[in-house]
């Protein structure tokens, strides 16, 4: 039989190894905090409401294909959903719904959304920069999504760089980045950036999203809707990061905190450390021990 000691020691040993266990099993989370170098701004998630947040509203205004109806946008079942349908109206063949967040107007920013654009061809599900004084197309930056192309136009002021790069877009939600900074304008897809450009306007911009035909849409592609879950928006701020940010011009638009690999190995090591040296202290309690030469028969 084990002594109460014996007992308690082998209790410890078992519940620092579940411990240990579990930090072992669950990794350290990187990238927790907000980026460095941008504060938050706005944040829309769009649950338990009907309407659009104060800071957006929705357009009304002719397109080159259709015409922006508001009737066309809708804030239900926990996403901002804009549709696009043929229906008459304006001398356009098709309405199509979208907003404009002129409350977000800023220089720089960093855009987040997660959204389901419409699979079919010939629809195109667009979020905009638009400069806040004028009309200047040169400064105006637009991110174009299809079902299997993402085409970027970035206005800069002295002109427009066109970018495209070919995917999968139409087949579920994804997660998308638009980062505007003074190092360049990136634009990220599910975690990978995906089209990068040095170019940079300067001017503040408002942001926000439009859904309209591209030529002709397949047949049975309408009516048609562009469906986003959240909306977040950060502005430019370096100085008031916790960290001195160099972190918008190297090229990325996540944060690595340096060294944090390094500290997970030594906390594991350090975990494993202390499981030899409990496991050792309860085998020793528990092993049977010999008499002394002094008391053998």
């Amino acid at each position: 039989m084990l002594s109460d000691a014996r007992r308690r020691a082998l209790r410890t040993a078992v519940i620092v190894t579940v411990a240990a266990s579990s930090v072992w099993v669950i990794p350290v989370r990187v990238n927790a905090e907000d980026p460095v170098g941008w504060r938050p701004a706005f944040s829309e998630s769009f649950d338990d409401q009907s309407t659009l947040p104060g800071w957006c509203t929705a357009s009304d205004g002719a397109l080159e294909a259709s015409y922006l109806r508001p009737d066309e946008v809708r804030v239900t079942g926990g996403e901002l959903r804009l549709g696009l349908r043929q229906r008459s109206y304006g001398g356009r063949a098709y309405t199509s719904g979208g907003i404009r967040c002129a409350g977000a107007t800023q220089q720089y920013g960093r855009y987040e959304f997660r959204a389901f654009v419409p699979a079919g061809a010939g629809i195109d599900a667009t979020a905009v920069l638009w400069p806040d004084a004028g009309d200047d197309q040169r400064q105006v930056s637009t991110v174009h999504v299809r079902a299997g192309q993402l085409a970027v136009a970035n206005g800069y002021g002295a002109g427009v760089t066109q970018s495209t790069a070919a995917g999968r877009f139409g087949d579920g939600f994804h997660l998308y980045l638009i980062e505007w900074a003074p190092s360049g304008f990136r634009v990220s897809v599910d975690g990978r950036e995906t089209i990068a450009d040095a170019h940079v306007s300067t001017a503040r911009r408002a942001f926000g999203f439009t859904l309209e035909p591209v030529g002709q849409p397949a047949a049975g592609a309408l009516p048609a809707e562009l469906r986003i879950d959240y909306l977040r928006i950060w502005a430019y701020d370096p100085i008031g990061s916790p960290i001195a940010s160099n972190a918008s011009s190297a090229g990325s638009s996540t944060v690595d905190r340096g060294g944090s690999h390094w500290l997970r190995w030594l906390s594991i090591i350090a975990i494993v450390a202390a499981l030899v040296a409990v496991v050792a202290f309860a085998v020793r309690l528990t092993r049977p021990r010999r008499p002394s030469p002094g008391h053998r028969a």
